[in-house]
């Protein structure tokens, strides 16, 4: 599953993804992609990456999702992994 945020502000990424993340993990999914681009900026992938930064919300709300992020096929993609 793929989420596309790479022409969002990063106040409009962070609520989204947080939400599609969870509705991916309700549903049994094993992983998603997030689609945050790399050309027009970073600030999106460096709140992926951060541990103040998604981790730290989706924990906030849903804290029984444990996640691992992995780099995705290009530099502008990154591939979350739900920890059962």
């Amino acid at each position: 599953m793929q989420f596309d945020y790479h022409d969002l502000s990063l106040y409009d990424a962070r609520d989204k993804m947080c939400d599609d993340i969870i509705e991916a993990y309700e549903i049994g999914e094993k992983e998603v992609q997030l689609i945050h681009g790399y050309h027009k900026g970073l600030s999106i992938k460096n709140y992926i990456w951060s541990q103040d930064g998604l981790q730290k919300d989706l924990k906030i709300i849903k804290p029984e999702i444990r996640i691992h992020k992995s780099k995705g096929e290009n530099k502008g993609v990154t591939r979350i992994i739900f920890i059962k």
